[in-house]
């Protein structure tokens, strides 16, 4: 009998619960600190009272699979350009049942339900039984106490338990990963909204020293195109107080606000733009502990780096402290142009009009969070604006058209505008997940579970989710959930599937990043902490740049002591705060994944570690012998969307994933209409074309990745730090291969067979 049989033979429904036997903690790899992952929970979700018992619940158990180093060479060999089995790709039930769990496993898993009295079935690809049960059940056979939860901030309820989910040794040792129990999934505009509420309690405290009552103004992200610039001020009035007017600015803590004075200074040449706009012309919106105000527009020097000072001018003629952007930054500020598609398109060489036509090609972001996209209104509107024809994706599950959100708008958007002509899929697993009711609870995990059970998964795949690997821990109470997600990314690239994904948004240590996807903010600069999945050895990791003439070391230096530098020609830099952004690129090294993993970057990283040997951050600082990221990079600032029917500029690694795959995306579409398999895993093609064909890539050799992102006044996180890693010629751990030529690269890869 098959595993389905034994599968089909084992699945009951059963109405009472029994004693379980001896139990062991099933809590994966890694020290389980109970007290401080519980601590770390209750700073966002807050504990209610027990389930009742006759409340259904459900949970997912990915079964451990067998044959997993089986695969990892399978992936080897199907990816390397060099071997005779390169593009020799699996099927889907070729990929599910060479990791097939034993039929002992199964059994084990399904009989264990069975006597707790539960309905357990397996998926169709044959390693995640799910159970549909009841908390009494559940809490009487696991050794937990359920309990409804509600976030702190969206008061959004969740039911899980903060024990230790408890296995019997004989069926712990054939469970990977349980989810609907430990699991606790928060979006980031949830964690965003906590920190807000803490700036704003350290702002009322200010009187006692714990934050700062300086009046100077702060400032949100300073929007630029490559020569006009616009300021937005945090507003406080004289006393140092926030204000709530919009209207009326300090109308509430007198004197009232008059006007606002921002000076730029252009570094290069000392030449200073003035600006004196009166409140009336600024627009003013709410932002945390005061108002935000947006500055009309300033011409200054195109691509130029600088600094900005602004100052409050209240009506009795009084005026604030001086408030200076991004003052820990030798480059406080640089101007960038806007970007299009057909930017994207004339920086990596694609040859005017190239659109996919090879019928079975086909691409798919990812969506989670309750991110959703507009299609008749906002992608609509934005191929209206970049020139683009009309086309709809596939829609994929759950979607609100009537309210985007901006990570899902910018992939659909950006994979779309560059991968034109392309079968596209929006695939959400945003809403319930596997704990139901109620869910909320999909995460990446799931979304791999489901592509493991679909025979025409989409070719290339953006996900622009993802966090730290400690992460990881503190969510999901082990990292077993990264061990199981290798696996099934190595099942899609072992299908010939490829999934980029972008490095991060807070360099290599993370530090103060709001956006991480299931843990709060990491607090300091002390390490560097890899980002998964961007990392996994089955991923192409994506970092960004931006368009700069300060593209070379000697763009950055003078003639003697008063003469600088003026570069005139547009290249890429890596983006960072030391580079006059206001959020810095992702990459490092995983402490999960090993350079024998990745073999096929092994001389690349060995190069990079011994070139910058003395530039290094301490050993203690990041694991040496860890798999490295990012592995390329393209543009991923100030990318032009359409949300809620307004253009607005976007920024992240997240813009640059999707843009790359859009790139992918063609690569496939020539080799596809040659009669080809497309590329599934390019890292191993993309590593030998680096050193075989230098010129399928533009070297990014300027920028650091040792900062985080700007913070705001009273913010307890860090933006400057210490250590980190630097863009050097080749393969860095900051823009890895550096960004694609892509018309090279279309050679390249249609030069393997």
């Amino acid at each position: 009998v098959g595993v389905v049989g034994v599968v089909a033979a084992l699945a009951v429904a059963c109405a009472t619960a029994v004693p379980a036997p001896r139990l062991n903690e099933h809590n994966g790899a890694g020290a389980y600190d109970v007290a401080g992952r519980q601590q770390f929970l209750a700073a966002a979700w807050e504990q209610g009272a027990r389930v009742a018992p006759d409340t259904p619940h459900w949970l997912q158990v990915a079964v451990k699979q067998t044959n997993t180093q089986t695969l990892f060479d399978t992936v080897d060999r199907v990816s390397d350009p060099t071997n005779r089995d390169y593009g020799r790709y699996l099927s889907m039930s070729e990929a599910n049942a060479l990791v097939q769990p034993s039929p002992a496993s199964v059994a084990a898993i399904l009989g264990f339900f069975k006597q707790l009295g539960c309905q357990a079935t397996l998926d169709p690809a044959g390693d995640v039984v799910t159970v549909k049960s009841t908390v009494g059940v559940l809490e009487a056979g696991l050794g937990v106490q359920v309990h409804a939860f509600r976030h702190r901030h969206s008061r959004r309820a969740l039911h899980r338990t903060l024990d230790v989910v408890r296995l019997p040794e004989d069926v712990a040792q054939h469970v990977d990963v349980i989810l609907g129990l430990e699991d606790f999934a928060d979006y980031p505009r949830e964690r965003r909204g906590l920190r807000q509420a803490k700036a704003a309690a350290a702002t009322a405290a200010a009187g006692s020293g714990n934050c700062s009552s300086s009046n100077a103004p702060g400032f949100g992200k300073a929007s630029s195109s490559h020569d006009q610039l616009s300021v937005n001020v945090l507003v406080y009035c004289s006393n140092g107080q926030g204000t709530t007017s919009t209207t009326a600015p300090c109308s509430d803590h007198l004197p009232p606000v008059r006007s606002f004075r921002v000076v730029y200074t252009d570094l290069d040449t000392g030449d200073q733009v003035t600006q004196t706009p009166s409140v009336d012309t600024a627009t003013c919106s709410t932002r945390g502990d005061t108002i935000e105000c947006s500055l009309p527009a300033l011409k200054i020097p195109p691509y130029s780096i600088g600094s900005i000072v602004a100052t409050t001018m209240y009506a009795d003629g009084s005026s604030s402290d001086e408030g200076k952007y991004n003052a820990g930054s030798p480059v406080p500020f640089t101007s960038a142009p806007f970007l299009t598609p057909q930017y994207i398109f004339d920086t990596y060489h694609v040859p005017p009009g190239t659109r996919g036509t090879a019928a079975k090609n086909s691409q798919a972001v990812v969506a989670f969070e309750e991110q959703y996209i507009s299609v008749d209104d906002d992608l609509m509107t934005f191929f209206d604006e970049m020139g683009l024809p009309h086309t709809k994706p596939i829609i994929h599950g759950q979607n609100d058209p009537s309210n985007p959100g901006g990570e899902a708008t910018l992939d659909i958007q950006y994979i779309m505008g560059i991968g034109q002509g392309i079968n596209t899929t929006f695939w959400s697993c945003t809403g319930k997940g596997p704990a139901i009711p109620p869910g909320n609870g999909a995460y990446i995990l799931t979304w791999a579970l489901e592509v493991a059970e679909t025979k025409d998964a989409p070719l290339v795949t953006s996900i622009s989710y993802g966090d730290t690997e400690q992460g990881y821990f503190w969510k999901f109470g082990n990292y077993s959930y990264i061990t199981r997600m290798n696996v099934e990314l190595a099942k899609m690239a072992s299908r010939g599937l490829t999934v980029v994904a972008g490095s991060g948004d807070a360099g290599a240590s993370n530090v103060g990043e709001a956006g991480n996807d299931i843990s709060p903010t990491d607090p300091d600069c002390s390490v560097a902490r890899p980002f998964f999945p961007s990392n996994s050895p089955f991923v192409t990791s994506v970092s960004s740049t931006f368009p700069s003439t300060h593209a070379l070391p000697i763009c950055n230096d003078r003639v003697g002591s008063h003469l600088p530098i003026d570069c005139t020609q547009v290249g890429e830099v890596a983006v960072g705060l030391s580079q006059g952004l206001y959020w810095t690129t992702g990459g490092a090294f995983s402490n999960m994944s090993a350079n024998p993993t990745a073999k096929w970057q092994a001389d690349a990283v060995h190069g990079f570690l011994t070139s910058q040997k003395a530039a290094l951050p301490p050993p203690s600082f990041f694991n040496s012998g860890g798999r490295g990221y990012p592995d390329i990079s393209t543009l991923g600032h100030n990318l032009l969307c359409v949300l809620g029917g307004k253009i607005t500029p976007i920024d992240g690694t997240s813009a640059s994933g999707p843009v790359f795959g859009g790139l992918v995306s063609l690569l496939n579409d020539v080799r596809l209409n040659k009669g080809m398999p497309p590329v599934g895993l390019l890292n191993p093609t993309l590593y030998q074309a680096h050193t075989k064909y230098p010129a399928a890539f533009n070297d990014v050799v300027v920028g650091t990745n040792k900062d985080g992102d700007i913070q705001g006044r009273c913010s307890t996180f860090p933006s400057y730090c210490k250590y980190g890693f630097s863009a050097a010629p080749g393969w860095d751990p900051v823009s890895g291969l550096g960004t694609p030529n892509w018309n090279v690269l279309a050679e390249v890869f249609t030069a393997q067979s």
